[in-house]
């Protein structure tokens, strides 16, 4: 079987250079030849066409071919019942080394066959047959032959039989000694390769061992392979060099190492590619929910400031219960914390300017708390009492939000849900009953303006101990007066060229230069000195500004 043995050498000699041509031409004359006796050197032609269609993809030849490698696996089939050529499925030989490289080969054939059937995607029948017979030599080689610590061969074939473990068990057991055979290197390498998931650590390690057979090729073999290479002198030339066993896996390997760093190359673009379409996709359908998602939240957050201007009181509750006014009532997003709140009675009005914790969707929820109390706590028969409603708006919001336990002590850990509030009564003859927490009132005759500094305390904080500590202040009447109630969103805004508070200054500057004009224009001129002030710089806070001269006070 000459012609045969001499595929060895196909493989390097054609298909790893690339002269497919001349490996079809070869392969066809093997397949020529006439079967006398069952050879297992007959294996090698179904293993090294796969060699070929793995390198080529050419699937037209392997339609030609097929007939012919698997006349050879099943003949090899069609002797598995003669005991002197099998046993328990695999092939007997004379020596067992031997026996395991042809059962690999073996093992490997039938498993070329399958792939080629599905390949070729024709009836499954014979798929089966092999599939099944190489499950079988599988477990009877596996049973059989335990130590495979010198058996590179039985990982080299196509489809190895070995589990990834016991391939990386095998090759760290080879070439431990000084000698090392030119023949079974290119073997060894490619095995480390296919053990080792053919990653870029696998091609790392592998050239630089090929960094020492470079050697010995450019100083002593003029480009070839030296057939023995002695460790303590790598760069002697021992025997015969340039022999087909030896050239043809290393060919194979410098090409597999070349192929497989674009095969990385490739998938790292590959996968960079598909990470960066699919983080795009992602992006895309992110924002394709965001704007359903802010769509839906803005349209709740307008609806509800709808729901937050309906508490608010009526314009012509305004008119009828003063002179004149101007309301400034400016969130700092759609809806705020602020609040202002009217009630007419026989005796009077009682309003309440409130600054409740927090702005935006959070300090709205706790001003239609603040309402929702104040139209139950406030009745003809104390709405003159400013003090009392205040104290009773400090029990509820309490009691809501638990910030006393059972003994009536004050729970420090507890979030502090309350409100800065102003609460005035003006009754028909324009005198003022006034109660305030930490809200300030300017009071304007036109020749000075007279801060009212609200009390230090915060309502909802749970540290009240009765009505008692809330002060109460009285206003009498005078037919000039204008009232200014403003939250601190107004005066604490930063801006101006040292991006400080805007503060009382020209506030109070504005509204003594502007007193005898109109509420409305005085509002407005507030609102733009405000505005400049605040030039570039963020609103931090919701703002309100409630003024009014007392009824038929003019």
């Amino acid at each position: 079987m000459t012609e045969l043995k001499s595929l060895i050498a196909l493989s390097g000699c054609c298909i790893y250079t690339n002269r497919f041509d001349d490996a079809k031409d070869l392969l066809d004359t093997f397949a020529k030849i006439e079967i006398t006796q069952l050879d297992p050197s007959l294996l090698l032609y179904v293993n090294v066409l796969y060699e070929y269609y793995d390198f080529s993809k050419d699937i037209t030849f392997i339609k030609d071919s097929l007939e012919t490698a698997q006349g050879i696996v099943d003949r090899f089939i069609s002797e598995l019942e003669h005991t002197e050529l099998f046993e328990e499925k695999l092939i007997l030989t004379e020596h067992e080394s031997e026996a395991i490289e042809i059962n690999a080969f073996w093992y490997s054939a039938l498993q070329v066959m399958s792939f080629f059937i599905r390949l070729l995607k024709l009836p499954t029948e014979s798929e089966v047959i092999y599939s099944t017979l190489a499950a079988e030599v599988k477990e009877s080689f596996l049973s059989k032959y335990e130590d495979l610590s010198e058996q590179l061969w039985v990982i080299s074939v196509p489809f190895t039989i070995l589990s990834t473990k016991q391939q990386i068990l095998v090759l760290d057991q080879i070439f431990e000694g000084l000698t090392i055979w030119g023949f079974p290197l290119g073997a060894y390498y490619l095995s480390y390769l296919k053990a080792h998931g053919n990653t870029s650590q696998a091609v790392a390690d592998v050239k630089k061992q090929l960094s020492d057979v470079g050697a010995t090729m450019r100083e002593g073999c003029n480009g070839q392979i030296m057939e023995i290479f002695d460790e303590e002198q790598q760069d002697s030339l021992h025997t015969n060099f340039a022999q087909k066993w030896s050239i043809r896996k290393m060919l194979k390997v410098f090409r597999q190492i070349d192929y497989l760093n674009k095969a990385i190359d490739m998938k790292v673009e590959e996968v960079f590619e598909k990470h960066i379409a699919t983080i795009q996709e992602e992006l895309k359908q992110a924002r394709v929910d965001a704007i359903s998602i802010n769509d839906s939240i803005v349209e709740g957050i307008h609806y509800a400031r709808n729901i937050q201007e309906n508490v608010l009181p009526r314009e012509k509750d305004f008119i009828e219960s003063f002179s004149d006014h101007s309301i400034m009532w400016k969130p700092k997003d759609v809806v705020g914390g602020d609040i202002y709140w009217l009630r007419k009675f026989d005796t009077g009005s009682l309003l309440c300017i409130c600054d409740c914790t927090g702005h935006g969707t959070s300090g709205a929820l706790l001003t239609m708390f603040v309402v929702s109390t104040l139209e139950a706590i406030v009745r003809a028969d104390n709405c003159q009492d400013t003090a009392g409603i205040i104290w009773e708006l400090e029990e509820k919001l309490v009691k809501v939000f638990k910030l006393r336990d059972e003994d009536a002590r004050v729970q420090t850990n507890k979030i502090r849900e309350g409100c800065d509030i102003a609460v005035m009564f003006i009754d028909k003859e324009g005198t003022i009953t006034l109660s305030s927490a930490n809200i300030h009132v300017f009071l304007c005759d036109g020749e000075n303006v007279k801060q009212i500094k609200g009390q230090r305390i915060y309502i909802g904080e749970g540290r009240l101990k009765g009505k008692e500590e809330i002060e109460t202040k009285v206003i009498p009447k005078c037919k000039d007066h204008v009232l200014y109630i403003a939250s601190d969103g107004l005066f604490g805004q930063v801006g101006g060229p040292s991006s400080e508070p805007y503060g009382y200054k020209e506030f109070t500057d504005i509204i003594l230069c502007n007193h005898g004009n109109k509420q409305a224009f005085i509002s407005d001129q507030i609102w733009e000195a405000f505005e400049r002030y605040r030039g570039t710089e963020i609103r931090v806070d919701d703002i309100e500004l409630v003024s009014f001269r007392p009824l038929k006070l003019m």
